[in-house]
């Protein structure tokens, strides 16, 4: 890799959108996201994936962890593994917010990650990079290396089960 400063700068300016990415990818699991970003930069910093040569460094990066992350469920062969979501919501240093509405958020933020664990990976996949890390459906497609018609049928059957799943309609 040419300039260690550039690859350094671009992995510090995607650092937590990558880790995000990468517990969606570990179905929230905190340790198994790490893992996955370090696997990420090591490839990179390796020359196996060239960063420098990306169009979209950030899409780059994401589909690098896409694609580490199905190795090690390969390797792994995780069948079977009952899955933990955790999601750390950074809270404000200086805001205290009252105990009711923060009791309330809990709720609805547990609601939607038990929602978004019974949707098909794919599925959950795309919802993940489109509503938390704010891509596009196009954009999200060339992450998951899949089409745009198979990336907009994953967000559309995603967000029709999601909705069912949260309403109670679907158990």
């Amino acid at each position: 890799m040419g300039d260690t400063r550039t690859a350094a700068a671009l992995a510090a300016e995607h650092h937590d959108s990558l880790f995000r990415w990468a517990r969606a990818l570990a179905n929230w699991d905190r340790e198994e996201a790490m893992e996955i970003v370090q696997q990420t930069y090591m490839e990179v910093v390796e020359g196996r994936a060239d960063l420098e040569a990306a169009d979209d460094p950030k899409r780059f990066l994401f589909g690098v962890a896409r694609r580490v992350a199905a190795s090690r469920r390969r390797r792994r062969s995780i069948w079977g593994r009952v899955l933990r979501m955790q999601i750390d919501a950074p809270q404000p240093a200086a805001t205290f917010p009252d105990p009711e509405s923060s009791a309330d958020l809990g709720e609805r933020s547990a609601r939607v990650k038990d929602a978004l664990a019974k949707l098909p990976d794919r599925q959950a996949q795309v919802m993940s990079l489109v509503f938390m890390e704010g891509l596009t459906v196009e954009e999200s497609a060339r992450v998951m290396n899949v089409s745009v018609g198979s990336a907009r049928t994953h967000y559309h059957r995603g967000k029709k089960k999601l909705e069912g799943l949260l309403s109670g309609d679907i158990r």
